[in-house]
């Protein structure tokens, strides 16, 4: 990849096994409210996805729900999007990212919800 700007990032990444299995059961319970984060319409416009690793084998209490949402099966759970290196000098550059954090919150939210 050649690619010399900056990546912004957001999301859960190196999750201990407890906090992974505290995160899917928070998934489990709220289906709905994980949909309407990811699915919103400037997440989507500036993240795309909620992306991460999947294991192979899940827990079998989620297996049902691996059907209807696959992200339960993540290692990771985490969003980004790329900063030109243009955008790197310009005077926009700390308001580009206040957005983007503000963008991403509620992601971030339900994921610590879901951690602790």
């Amino acid at each position: 990849m050649d690619f010399n700007g900056i990546r912004f990032y957001g999301g859960a990444h190196f999750l201990d096994k407890t906090q992974l299995q505290n995160l899917r059961e928070h998934i489990a319970s709220n289906l709905d409210e994980l949909k309407k984060q990811y699915s919103e319409k400037r997440f989507k416009n500036k993240f795309g996805e909620l992306l991460g690793e999947q294991n192979k084998r899940i827990p079998k209490e989620f297996k049902e729900i691996v059907e209807e949402e696959s992200l339960i099966a993540n290692k990771q759970f985490y969003y980004s999007t790329e900063l030109s290196p243009k955008k790197l000098l310009s005077d926009t550059l700390m308001d580009t990212i206040i957005k983007l954090n503000f963008i991403g919150k509620p992601i971030n939210q339900f994921l610590r919800i879901g951690i602790n």
